[in-house]
């Protein structure tokens, strides 16, 4: 039953319908009643329009949580799209801390100020951007802080969706072909002590080479099928800034300062361990 009928049941006469339609009425009647008894279609909102990346020359970089950045991780994420050419960067979510918004550090949010937290991420954006032709931001649980707090009036997004280069995505994923690979890069909700577990569990569900935030942990492997690799991409946050790591003892994994290289489809791991390798 197409929408043009069903709107024209509203205004029209049965022999109005008979003429347009050029049928008889006994037709008409019958789809006046059958449009009685088919179920409407949803009016709410279509939740399809993540982003697509196309490219042969990532980096992928994630939980950087300005302004508690690793500065020697950021420069060497620099150094390495300078030297292989990288012309497009994804921050895997939570590139601001927001920690001015967060519940769980009651001894340090009053030291710090939004304006404290955005500015310097604005400035980072802007290196960023004299690197790489084209920067996604998708979101993790830190920038929803900010939407939390405000009871979703406005998000993280709106001080950077009008930066040329930069596209911010509320969605906490992103899908990026590279050399005929198709790869989920996400900042999932998920967390495990142990590294990969939360990654091989994504690639069983979604059939896709993962590339995964969150957990602060670097490491690569594949998937029970052994089908799809599966990376868990480290972090940029530097846990010297960081009171909750720095003045606790626990038997949380230590964080990896890291990044992901996507080079032609293929997942490269450096952190400052093996960056003299990969820069020399």
């Amino acid at each position: 039953m197409n929408d043009e009928f069903i709107n024209d049941c509203k205004d029209k006469s049965n022999s109005e319908l008979a003429r347009k339609y050029k049928v008889s009425e006994r037709t008409i009647r019958r789809w006046r009643k059958k449009a009685k008894e088919s179920i409407p279609a949803p009016t709410t909102k279509v939740y399809d329009d993540f982003v697509t990346v196309e490219s042969d020359k990532v980096m992928v970089i994630g939980d950087i949580e300005i302004p508690f950045h690793s500065t020697d991780t950021l420069e060497m994420a620099c150094a390495l799209a300078r030297k292989y050419e990288l012309d497009t960067l994804i921050i895997n979510g939570d590139l601001v801390a927001l920690d001015c918004f967060s519940t769980w550090v009651r001894n340090t949010a009053y030291k710090l100020t939004f304006k404290n937290e955005i500015e310097p991420a604005l400035e980072i954006l802007k290196i960023f951007l004299t690197i790489f032709n084209q920067i996604y931001i998708v979101t993790g649980n830190h920038e929803r802080r900010l939407a939390r707090k405000l009871d979703g009036e406005i998000t993280i997004g709106e001080f950077f969706s009008n930066i040329s280069g930069v596209t911010f995505s509320e969605y906490s994923y992103c899908i990026l072909n590279s050399g005929g690979e198709e790869i989920l890069v996400c900042h999932q909700d998920n967390y495990s002590k142990q590294p990969l577990a939360v990654s091989r569990e994504l690639a069983s569900i979604y059939h896709k080479h993962i590339i995964a935030g969150h957990t602060h942990h670097l490491a690569q492997g594949y998937d029970k099928s052994g089908k799809y690799w599966v990376v868990d991409g480290g972090c940029c946050r530097d846990t010297k800034y960081t009171e909750y790591k720095s003045i606790r003892v626990n038997t949380f994994p230590k964080w990896n300062n890291g990044v992901v290289m996507v080079i032609n489809g293929s997942p490269l791991l450096v952190d400052m361990g093996n960056a003299n390798f990969w820069l020399a």
